[in-house]
């Protein structure tokens, strides 16, 4: 289903949408390229409702937050309606930034008035920053991700180099709390783990032959995620398969890395897609 809401981007150099509801990036395509970010084959874009795809902005906590009692998943803002501020194109794309005022958004289960901003750049390269000021009295401690679904051929034909030597948390039950990643990563399984640096990372992709270079500033964390077939049955706006073709790479600041801002700071993370044209590494 379209949304009257979408931001469409065309320019000389990528093509790319917004959705206004949860600020969600739904699109991104450099010219001669596949697409790079993933959506689910049977979104349906509405406000109050989470899709899965894009490069939804997860705040002010992530998951069920570090209590595992909160709710929504994955915080207020990425089913609210956003505000269009202002779109510029110049030679190098398109940049497009975007506002929610925390005023629209308290909740009972969750203290604190922020103002967040996103800019977000369509061009040869993707980037994303996510801008969060304290706009209250007192501090202001959250959580918050790009959560970021990426286009790939087949998730077990890919790696993400990068992570060497990289420790982790595993958020898939039945398997061990903590890890040390050894090598490249690959997929044989559901995935779902909070690795604790911050990148950069390469995603190579035999079957597009490509390279998805993943770089983030001010972020602790990369989170990496696939459902695997079993777990994407749960989720109506999935298909039979859809689980092969995605793979979220977050850039992320979540768990005892959390950001805590007195009133009156602001804090900028960043998160930047760049493709090159060889799956080889």
């Amino acid at each position: 289903m379209p949304s009257t809401s979408r931001i469409e981007i065309r320019n000389a150099l990528a093509s790319g949408a917004i959705d206004l509801n949860g600020g969600n990036v739904v699109a991104w395509q450099p010219r001669g390229q596949a697409a790079v970010i993933w959506m689910s084959p049977r979104p349906v874009f509405a406000e109050g409702r989470a899709v899965h795809g894009g490069v939804p902005i997860i705040f002010p906590w992530f998951g069920a937050g570090r209590t595992g009692t909160m709710s929504p998943s994955h915080g207020l803002v990425r089913t609210l309606p956003w505000q269009l501020q202002r779109q510029v194109d110049d030679a190098e794309g398109t940049s497009v930034e975007l506002s929610l005022d925390a005023l629209t958004v308290c909740d009972p289960t969750w203290q604190g008035r922020f103002r967040l901003t996103t800019r977000v750049h369509f061009g040869d390269t993707f980037r994303q920053e996510l801008i969060v000021e304290n706009t209250s009295t007192q501090l202001l401690n959250f959580e918050e991700s790009s959560h970021a679904y990426l286009h790939v051929s087949d998730v077990e034909q890919v790696r993400i180099q990068g992570l060497d030597g990289c420790a982790y948390d595993n958020q898939v039950a039945g398997q061990p709390e903590r890890g040390l990643q050894v090598g490249d990563l690959v997929f044989a399984a559901e995935t779902d783990r909070i690795y604790h640096c911050g990148g950069p990372v390469t995603l190579h992709d035999v079957g597009l032959d490509r390279s998805l270079v993943v770089s983030t500033k001010e972020t602790a964390n990369l989170v990496v995620w696939n459902p695997w077939a079993r777990k994407s049955e749960t989720f109506a706006d999935f298909e039979t398969g859809s689980w092969r073709s995605m793979v979220c790479v977050e850039g992320s600041n979540v768990r005892d890395a959390s950001i805590c801002l007195e009133p009156g700071e602001t804090h900028v993370m960043t998160f930047m897609l760049a493709v090159g044209n060889s799956a080889e590494g």
